[in-house]
C-alpha cells in the first residue's frame, strides 16, 4: 500500500518486501535495541528476503496495551497528575500568544547556506501547522509522557510531494518489529543485516464508548515502512527489553501510598467517634428473652422524638449511625444494674508520617522537587536566584531538558520528510548535520534573564581578576577565552569590531570632556 506511490519511491518504501535488508551491514553482534523493537531471529541459511509473514504478535501487542492503561490509569490519581502537571509546565512554557513555543536553531550548521536554513525554517512553521503545536503542544506532551511513546502516520501527497497530514496512531495497538537476517561463515551465524518496520493492529475487543460497530471481524496486522511513521519514545526499557514509561518507577509507591490513604480514612472513620458500651441487667431471663429485652432497649434508644422547627410538627427520628456506633452487652444474675460507660476515641488521628514519607516517595520517583508540595507552605509565588536554587530545583531543570530532547523526534521526523520531499535536501545531508540540528523551546525568560545576568558578572569578575596579568603571563585572547568562555572565531570577531569602532569614532571611545 505504500511502495507503489510516488512518495514511497522517493523514500525507499520498496525494500520493505525486497530481497536485499534495508540495513545491510555485516557483523557479529546484533544491533542494538534501542527503541524496544520485537526482535525476529532469522534463522542463517534461509534465503527468503522477508520473514514476518508467519507469526504472532499478538500477546506482545496486548502486554504493550495491557501497560500503557496501567499509565493511564495511574495518571488519574490526584497526586500523579499534579506532578504531570509540574512537568508539563516546566517542559511546555507558554509565556504569551505571540511566543512560538519552539523554534528551530540551525546557527551550528556550516554546509548550508542562508537560502538552505530559510527554506528549512519554512518547511518547520508548515509542521508546527500541521499539529496545531501552539495549541496542542501541551496536551500533545502529557500523552507521550504519559504512554512513554507516542506515532503520527505521514500522509503524503503524491503530486506535490508534500506532507498533507499527521495523524495520531494508538500506541496501544503499534510496535516496531526487526528482523535480522544471518548467514553461516564458517560454522558461525554472520548478521548480514535487517528489515524494520511497524506492526499496527486495532483491537476489535476493546469497545469504545463513542463509537458502534457493524462489523466487528477481526483486523489483520498492518505493516507499515519506518518512514511514514513518526515515533518517539521515553527510550527507557524493562528488564525485558520492552518500552516503558517514566511513570513506569512510580506505580509502586503510588499503589502504597494510595493503600496508606485508604486504610487512614477507615482507621479515622472507625475510630474517631466515642462509642458507648451499654451493660444490660438482664436478670435470671433466659437467653432467648434476653436477647429480646436488650434488642427492645437498643430500638427505644434508636427512634427518637424530635421537634420539627419549620412545621411545628413532633416526628420519630430514626438513628442507624448511633447504634453501630455503640456496644450492647447483657449482664445476667441480677448482681449489677444496667451500666453505660464509654470507648475512648482513636488518639494518634493527626500523625500522618507515614503517608508524607511515601508520598515523599513518590513524588522522587518522579524527578518532581518535593518542596513544590509542601503542605505547610502559603504557596506564594517566589522567584529565587539561580545560584540559590537547591539540588532538586537544578535536577528537575536537567530532567525536563532531557524529556525536551526525547520529544523532539516528533517534529524533527516529519521536518527530515518534508525536507527531503521538497529536494531541499537528501537524506544522507540531513542525517550527517542531525547533531546539528536542534529544537529550542521556550523558557521561563524572567528566570532565563536572571541566569544569564549572573553568568555574566561572574565572567567579569574573573576577566578583571586577570587583567593585570595580560601581556605578561598570558595574552589577551587567552583571557576572553578564559573569562567569557569566547571561541576562536568569536575572539577575532569582537576584535574587528572594537577595531571598527575606534576608527569610526564610535561614543564609548570618548573622553567624558568630550561628551
Amino acid at each position: 500500500m505504500f511502495k507503489d506511490t510516488i512518495i514511497g519511491k522517493i523514500l525507499n518504501f520498496d525494500k520493505i518486501e525486497a530481497k536485499d535488508p534495508i540495513i545491510n551491514h555485516s557483523s557479529f553482534v546484533e544491533p542494538e535495541n534501542r527503541d524496544g523493537a520485537i526482535v525476529i531471529d532469522g534463522q542463517a541459511g534461509i534465503g527468503s528476503g522477508h520473514f514476518a509473514h508467519n507469526y504472532n504478535i499478538d500477546p506482545l501487542i496486548r502486554n504493550t496495551k495491557e501497560l500503557i492503561h496501567q499509565y493511564r490509569n495511574l495518571s488519574f490519581m490526584f497526586e500523579v497528575d499534579r506532578a504531570i502537571e509540574e512537568i508539563v509546565n516546566d517542559a511546555i512554557v507558554i509565556q504569551s500568544d505571540s511566543d512560538n513555543l519552539v523554534k528551530l536553531g540551525l546557527d551550528k550548521i556550516t554546509d548550508w547556506n542562508q537560502k538552505i536554513k530559510d527554506k528549512i525554517v519554512d518547511e518547520f512553521e508548515y509542521i508546527i501547522n500541521l499539529y496545531s503545536f501552539d495549541y496542542r503542544a501541551d496536551q500533545m506532551f502529557r500523552e507521550w509522557y504519559i504512554d512513554g511513546r507516542a506515532a503520527y502516520h505521514i500522509i503524503t501527497d503524491d503530486k506535490t510531494k508534500t506532507i498533507l497530514e499527521l495523524r495520531k496512531l494508538d500506541v496501544r495497538y503499534l510496535d516496531k518489529v526487526r528482523v535480522v537476517r544471518k548467514k553461516q561463515v564458517r560454522g558461525i551465524d554472520v548478521i548480514t543485516g535487517y528489515d524494520e518496520y511497524f506492526v499496527y493492529r486495532p483491537s476489535v475487543d476493546d469497545p469504545d464508548t463513542n463509537r458502534y460497530f457493524l462489523n466487528r471481524a477481526r483486523t489483520a496486522d498492518i505493516q507499515i515502512p519506518i518512514q511514514a511513521v513518526v515515533f518517539a519514545h521515553s527510550g527507557l526499557k524493562n528488564v525485558d527489553g520492552s518500552l516503558v514509561s517514566y511513570l513506569h518507577k512510580s506505580i509502586k509507591p503510588a499503589n502504597i501510598l494510595k493503600s496508606i490513604e485508604d486504610a487512614a480514612v477507615i482507621y479515622r472513620i472507625s475510630r474517631a467517634p466515642e462509642r458507648r458500651i451499654f451493660y444490660i441487667d438482664t436478670g435470671n431471663l433466659s437467653k432467648g428473652k434476653a436477647e429480646q429485652y436488650v434488642q427492645g432497649i437498643m430500638t427505644k434508644f434508636k427512634n427518637k422524638i424530635t421537634y420539627d422547627t419549620k412545621t411545628g410538627a413532633l416526628k420519630t427520628s430514626y438513628d442507624t449511625q448511633s447504634i453501630l456506633e455503640d456496644f450492647w452487652l447483657p449482664r445476667k444474675d441480677g448482681n449489677r444494674g444496667t451500666e453505660i460507660t464509654t470507648l475512648p476515641n482513636g488518639k494518634n488521628l493527626g500523625e500522618i508520617e507515614d503517608i508524607l514519607y511515601f508520598r515523599h516517595a513518590l513524588y522522587s520517583s518522579m524527578n518532581v522537587p518535593v518542596g513544590r508540595f509542601d503542605l505547610n507552605s502559603n504557596d506564594k509565588y517566589s522567584v529565587s536566584k539561580p545560584s540559590e536554587l537547591d539540588r532538586d530545583e537544578l535536577r528537575f531543570n536537567k530532567f525536563i531538558r532531557k524529556l525536551q530532547k526525547k520529544f523532539s523526534p516528533i517534529l524533527l521526523e516529519p521536518l527530515k520528510m518534508q525536507c527531503i520531499l521538497k529536494g531541499i535536501c537528501t537524506a544522507a545531508e540531513w542525517d550527517k548535520q542531525s547533531n546539528n540540528i536542534k529544537l529550542l523551546f521556550n523558557t521561563d525568560s524572567y528566570y532565563e534573564e536572571i541566569k544569564r545576568g549572573e553568568i555574566m558578572l561572574n565572567r567579569l569578575d574573573i576577566f578583571n581578576a586577570m587583567k593585570p596579568g595580560i601581556g605578561s603571563a598570558y595574552s589577551a585572547q587567552f583571557a576572553w577565552q578564559t573569562s567569557f568562555n569566547m571561541t576562536d572565531e568569536e575572539v577575532e570577531t569582537q576584535g574587528v569590531k572594537i577595531l571598527e569602532e575606534q576608527a569610526s569614532g564610535h561614543p564609548r571611545y570618548k573622553k567624558d570632556e568630550q561628551f
